[in-house]
């Protein structure tokens, strides 16, 4: 049988109807003085138990609203068999905090995760990691940089996120030439990667090697030029020039 009203019933309050957390507030007068559309009209509650009432087959009113709209509820919803999944997520928080601001057609966030799960930032994290790679590939210092394409589609977004970190590094100012006497020299790097001699470009067999090269463009680690103590520093600030009087 197809039922006139359940489908206008938002599922939310089915549910609350079967778990018994309603309390029906009745008050016909009110609703009368609504503006509806020319030949309708507000059914006072009397009538709407008649209106529930002929939608049950069998069902003989007896000037019950409320007997008449629970029965058409129960009788609907499990004729139907409506199953409700429980909604674990909040679907409105109120909170002491700000989790996002709408300013001028930007958002502005610190709360990175909001960005993933609801504003596309995992793609954009994903495309930016790919521009990274091919400003490598002009650098010509990889021979096999599928390798790096391999690495940020392993699935988890934090491979993309470290890749896009070196897209404003200042290595890659440096010339092939001079990155590859660097990581020949330099006691960090010597022995991290693997070089084609014929084409004197670095073979990445593994996703290690791929994170050092990584290390390698957000210059990872830094030397005192005080103590000549090597420091591993993940965020960095240029610091200004020094200048001689």
């Amino acid at each position: 049988m197809e039922y006139t009203y359940l489908p206008l019933i938002p599922k939310p309050l089915l549910n609350d109807f079967i778990t018994g957390r309603v309390i029906p507030f009745v008050g016909a007068g009110f609703s009368k003085n609504a503006e509806i559309f020319m030949g309708l009209s507000i059914p006072d509650w009397n009538e709407l138990g008649k209106l529930a009432a002929y939608e049950i087959p069998d069902y003989d009113y007896d000037n019950n609203a409320i007997d008449a709209l629970s029965y058409y509820l129960v009788v609907t919803i499990f004729e139907n068999e409506i199953v409700f999944e429980e909604q674990r997520e909040n679907l409105l928080t109120i909170a002491k905090k700000i989790d996002i601001i709408v300013m001028n057609n930007h958002l502005i966030t610190s709360n990175t995760t909001l960005l993933q799960k609801y504003f596309g930032f995992q793609d954009y994290v994903y495309q930016t990691a790919q521009h990274t790679i091919q400003c490598i590939v002009q650098k010509n210092l990889v021979e096999n940089t599928e390798k790096l394409t391999e690495y940020i589609s392993r699935g988890k977004p934090k491979y993309a996120r470290k890749m896009m970190r070196i897209g404003l590094s200042k290595v890659f100012d440096l010339t092939q030439e001079q990155l590859i006497n660097k990581v020949n020299s330099l006691p960090r790097w010597q022995g991290k990667f693997n070089f084609n001699q014929d084409s004197n470009q670095i073979v990445l067999n593994t996703f290690s090697e791929v994170e050092s090269l990584i290390d390698l463009f957000v210059e990872r680690y830094t030397r005192s030029d005080v103590t000549d103590t090597e420091y591993d520093t993940d965020v960095k600030t240029v610091a200004e020039p020094t200048q001689i009087n």
